[in-house]
């Protein structure tokens, strides 16, 4: 079943589903709603859209192949400040314009392991970004995904000295609270999402204040 949480078989939006959205309104590169790029640099935001069956979802330096919940899913980045309007792949057309803004990028999740897409990209201003055979590489080695190493932690990197030190966390990170060793975004404290011992969204951040008053 696949959650769009989204941002991301029966398909499941994340649009519909409110555990799923907080994962990519967090991760999306996101909440920047200012992204720093001038209206005349906009066009280039189709053009430069890429997309990816894997990404750094939890921010600690290595690069994850599964989601949280186990799903293989999609990251998608571009440059120039537009705002994704819509996702159009094999499970329809998903409306994002109640969402986000997303304006840099966004992680789709809730795919089947190896599972190919191909994606059409709406953006605010008029133009779409075509992306085709996007595969999902949950379910596959670092080395299939053309990563040398593999972390602590089952992420990927370029080589082991690439890979984050168990114990460590990088700026605006914070640890885990079951001692696991994971990085997490700092942000997650105090988002208005309980990020508990159930780890419902793969963190339990119960040690800082209750995630920041999130938990009871």
């Amino acid at each position: 079943m696949i959650s769009l949480c989204l941002c991301f078989s029966v398909l499941v939006f994340a649009t519909e589903n409110n555990d799923k959205i907080k994962s990519i309104k967090i991760n999306n590169i996101i909440g920047k709603k200012d992204s720093g790029q001038s209206q005349g640099s906009r066009d280039v935001c189709d053009e430069s859209a890429m997309v990816a069956g894997f990404g750094d979802h939890n921010g600690n330096g290595s690069v994850d192949l599964c989601y949280t919940d186990g799903s293989g899913f999609y990251e998608f980045i571009w440059d120039g400040g537009c705002q994704l309007m819509m996702i159009s792949y094999s499970g329809g057309d998903l409306d994002l314009s109640a969402y986000g803004p997303f304006t840099e990028g966004l992680f789709f999740y809730g795919f089947a392991s190896g599972q190919v897409e191909d994606f059409v990209l709406t953006f605010d201003d008029g133009n779409v970004a075509v992306l085709e055979g996007a595969m999902a590489y949950c379910g596959s080695d670092c080395s299939d995904a053309g990563f040398a190493a593999t972390c602590f932690d089952g992420g990927c990197a370029d080589s082991e000295e690439s890979c984050p030190v168990e114990g460590e966390c990088g700026d605006d990170q914070v640890l885990d609270c079951d001692e696991s060793g994971e990085c997490w975004t700092a942000g997650w404290i105090g988002d208005g999402y309980c990020d508990g011992t159930a780890q419902e969204y793969g963190a339990d951040l119960c040690c800082y204040d209750n995630d920041g008053g999130d938990c009871t």
